[in-house]
């Protein structure tokens, strides 16, 4: 009996050593294929695809979760020209498109601080309404000549209210 379990032992050993080498060849062999995938520029592609996706996604929520904005066009720039006459130039650029706002918001803080924004609610006041339908609305200031000077464009956002895309 001695022999026999001797042998057994030497054989589970042996077993057991193949077994840790293959599992050490597949562990290699899956780590290089994950280097390769990771380092491969489909991937790299990929992942940047997800990215944008995701970003894409919190950004459309942010549009629909937005508050601010008019029922109307016209509303959306008085609301804004009421700001800029309080001198709120943080709720001002709330009435900006989501991805625009802290663009405006450093524009418009900057120009309060210069003194300039004054300037801006004359041109805004002077703003007349050219073109709308039910998405976009074109507001214009023409000079004696009927030269365009001055052009803000709103559209209708995802939360169902007007938002300025430009200025």
């Amino acid at each position: 009996m001695g022999f026999y379990y001797g042998h057994m032992n030497n054989l589970v050993k042996f077993a057991g050593g193949g077994i840790l080498i293959v599992l050490v060849g597949v562990g290699v062999l899956i780590g290089i294929r994950y280097w390769r995938y990771r380092t491969d520029p489909a991937y790299q592609a990929e992942q940047a695809a997800y990215e944008y996706i995701e970003q894409e996604q919190k950004l459309i929520q942010q549009m629909k979760d937005d508050p601010y904005g008019g029922e109307t066009p016209e509303e959306t720039l008085r609301l804004f020209i009421d700001a800029l006459k309080q001198g709120d130039t943080d709720l001002a650029a709330k009435y900006f498109v989501v991805g625009e706002q802290e663009k405006w918001r450093e524009y418009l803080s900057k120009e309060k601080g210069s003194g300039n924004i004054g300037q801006i609610i004359i041109e805004a006041e002077k703003l007349e309404l050219s073109r709308k339908d039910e998405r976009e609305a074109f507001f214009t200031v023409a000079n004696k000549n009927n030269v365009v000077e001055v052009i803000v464009i709103l559209k209708k956002g995802l939360n169902a209210k007007w938002k300025i895309t430009e200025l």
